[in-house]
């Protein structure tokens, strides 16, 4: 317990002798509020020391180095966050004593500024509540490259199907018996039925180029069927060759669904609770935005501008990503619009459809969701054995792209401003609470300082509310 006391008092104009001596005042005048003489002891002589060799270092690092130090200059918006920062590089120092020297500088500010010694509470920093798991962890550049190398091809795939079907006109019918040959033997020169040329024969005459499914109702079909069943990969790797496929499925959609959130880094759950009409123009304007909704909470209606996303370029095409956003989504829309029809009533409003392939829900219309997607991920992961820097299994998960968004901002420079319109916070405190909770705080930028001072003193435009994740 701790007798709180807010009479005002004059601090000591610090000297060279004793550049530190205004928080040496403040800390041991906080700690002495507690009954425990131990506290007293170890909390106000060890933070100080502390303290004062990270001012030190502070001080070195900058360009206009200090002789003297006032707790009103010092102590800002972001210092308990930068003293967290060289707290955790400090490897000599164990988790415990980190938190509680982090706890001892938290109260002695709270205690200048209750005796209004500094303006403005400082943004707090939580060493319990960093994220150490790789689970939300940004992907880095290693990464990308190689769930990409896995994703890319997919995407082309499910890209293609857009495409009408363009003959090939190879092989002969093979059904044509030769009057010496079996009609299925692969050594005579026409082969029959032997030959994959033929059976992409009878697929573009006989099947009119539909990756029919082998069903019931396709049964006519049975011969085109067993053969195809021959070939490596059976029907479903021709059909993939051919481009085609039987059913808009999991693995056809999410391909998409992983390029549209690296490019936005949207949450998993406002991204599959995306509707079919969440690409919209703003009038006057003439930018686009999408609107979404809350991934965790009720349907609150939210937007994303686009323009924020044209400084971003693609190396491959080098279209900017506001113009990918765009193109993704539309490829979604006609990639999934004949499923709308068949879809539950519950389900057809939203953009990410597809048609289910287990056997008893065979064709069956309904949305995607985190879970069908994790479990996708992990199967991409074991498939193709991707592996970590550590030599470890890949964590491969959508919630990863948003961090990783907000890392390439970061680099890149963006303002605080523009980054919350990207991620949806609230205010810059809460971006800035958010980055710091994801160890996102990779450099130290001037402009975020005066940025979060600032916001303070004036009001900022009105826009939209979004879920602060």
């Amino acid at each position: 317990m701790c007798k709180t006391s807010f009479i005002r008092f004059k601090l000591t104009e610090p000297t060279l002798e004793e550049p530190y001596i205004q928080f040496l005042e403040v800390i041991e005048r906080r700690v002495s509020f507690y009954d425990n003489p131990i506290s007293q002891k170890s909390l106000g002589k060890d933070i100080y020391y502390v303290y004062c060799k990270y001012l030190t270092d502070k001080n070195n690092n900058r360009a206009n180095k200090r002789d003297v130090f006032y707790i009103h200059e010092e102590w800002d918006l972001l210092e308990l966050i930068n003293f967290k920062k060289w707290l955790l590089s400090q490897k000599d120092l164990c988790s415990l004593t980190r938190v509680n020297y982090l706890s001892a500088l938290r109260q002695a500010m709270g205690y200048a500024l209750d005796l209004k010694l500094i303006k403005q509470k400082p943004l707090d920093a939580s060493l319990s509540g960093v994220k150490e798991t790789k689970q939300s962890k940004a992907y880095s550049e290693a990464n990308l490259r190689d769930i990409f190398n896995v994703i890319n091809p997919m995407v082309e795939f499910s890209e293609r199907l857009l495409t009408p079907y363009v003959k090939t006109d190879v092989g002969r019918n093979p059904r044509l018996r030769h009057k010496r040959k079996s009609f299925h033997d692969r050594r005579h020169p026409e082969g029959g039925w032997g030959l994959k040329d033929n059976i992409i024969h009878y697929f573009e005459n006989n099947m009119d180029c539909k990756a029919l499914a082998n069903t019931e109702e396709n049964k006519k079909h049975l011969r085109f069927f067993q053969y195809a069943a021959r070939l490596p990969g059976g029907y479903t790797k021709l059909y993939q060759e051919l481009g085609v496929t039987s059913y808009t499925s999991c693995h056809i959609v999410l391909p998409l669904a992983v390029k549209l959130i690296y490019l936005t880094g949207m949450n998993p759950d406002s991204l599959f609770n995306l509707k079919r009409d969440c690409l919209k123009l703003e009038p006057k304007s003439g930018n686009w935005y999408i609107e979404y909704a809350k991934g965790r909470s009720s349907f609150k209606t939210l937007t994303l501008p686009l323009y924020l996303f044209e400084r971003l370029i693609d190396d491959v095409t080098g279209k900017n990503h506001s113009e990918l956003i765009i193109e993704t989504i539309n490829n979604i829309l006609k990639l999934t619009e004949s499923l709308v029809p068949t879809a539950d009533d519950t389900d057809k409003d939203y953009l990410f459809l597809f048609e289910k392939t287990n056997t008893n829900e065979i064709g069956k219309v309904t949305k995607l969701n985190s879970t069908i997607a994790n479990d996708w991920t992990n199967e991409i992961v074991r498939k193709h054995k991707l592996k970590d820097s550590d030599g470890k299994k890949l964590i491969f998960n959508l919630k990863r792209f948003r961090p990783t968004l907000i890392t390439e901002l970061v680099i890149k420079a963006f303002s605080l401003h523009e980054i919350k319109l990207v991620t949806g916070h609230k205010n810059l405190q809460q971006l800035y609470t958010y980055l710091d909770s994801e160890n996102l705080l990779i450099t130290e930028q001037k402009e975020i300082s005066k940025a979060l001072n600032t916001v303070h003193e004036t009001n900022t435009k009105v826009e939209p509310q979004v879920d602060p994740e």
